[in-house]
């Protein structure tokens, strides 16, 4: 395991090589198939998950049974930061989409390296709270602006993360269904799918015959989330 890819990981971007290193001789490497859970929401927690491949989706079950999905990640991404500082419990559930290869750093682990290196703690909390600020900063900019422009901001940002280019365009890789968009968004799956059959109308995306969504020009379609940005 190379520490370049404890480096790529934003709360570690301030650590020295020696820091790295030290980090690097305790994190474990786990393999999770399709549909395993990694930990449901309310567990006790204490792990840092770094993917390094696959992709996984963050939810909530309401009382009803039914699941909501909160959002997707994939390879580079970084779930639990917080679990592995405080041990808290886990405030969503996290489950393999696909095949998913993750480190995993454990809040035990962690603190035996910030023992031998002190520095090291306050390093990784000035990168966790510049990393949660962002984080905060994003949220904002799609709370105040309304749901086309969130549709398409959400839409823009999946194809970023998990597109897969094709001759006619940019496939999502993950299958999501409007209610699963709609979550993401907060709007209704009545609403996303009038949306997106707008979307389709105008040329910004289509279904293939899986019904996987394709963005013909990924350019196009943050266009026009910043055409209806100001949308009220």
């Amino acid at each position: 395991m190379s520490i370049e890819r404890l480096r790529a990981v934003p709360i570690f971007e301030k650590l020295s090589d020696a820091d790295l290193a030290s980090i690097e001789k305790v994190a474990v490497r786990e393999k999770f198939p399709p549909e395993k859970a990694i930990f449901f929401e309310g567990d006790p927690s204490d792990s840092l998950y770094i993917i390094t491949g696959g992709t996984v989706k963050v939810f909530q079950t309401s009382d009803d049974g039914k699941e909501k999905i909160l959002n997707t990640m994939g390879a580079g991404a970084f779930f639990g930061e917080i679990a592995m500082l405080d041990g808290g419990p886990r405030s969503a559930s996290v489950a393999a989409v696909s095949e998913t290869e993750m480190l995993v750093i454990r809040h035990k682990d962690f603190r035996d390296c910030v023992v031998r290196a002190p520095e090291l703690l306050w390093k990784v909390l000035e990168a966790v709270v510049g990393h949660t600020r962002r984080q905060s900063e994003q949220l904002l900019d799609l709370t105040f602006h309304d749901v086309p422009y969130r549709l398409l901001r959400r839409l823009s940002q999946l194809i970023a993360k998990h597109g897969v280019k094709e001759a006619k365009g940019t496939r999502l890789g993950i299958k999501l269904s409007t209610a699963d968009l709609a979550g993401m968004i907060g709007s209704s799956p009545e609403r996303v799918s009038r949306l997106l059959n707008k979307f389709q109308t105008d040329k910004l995306l289509f279904l293939d015959e899986n019904d996987a969504i394709v963005v013909p020009d990924p350019v196009a379609l943050d266009s026009a989330a910043e055409a209806v940005k100001d949308w009220v």
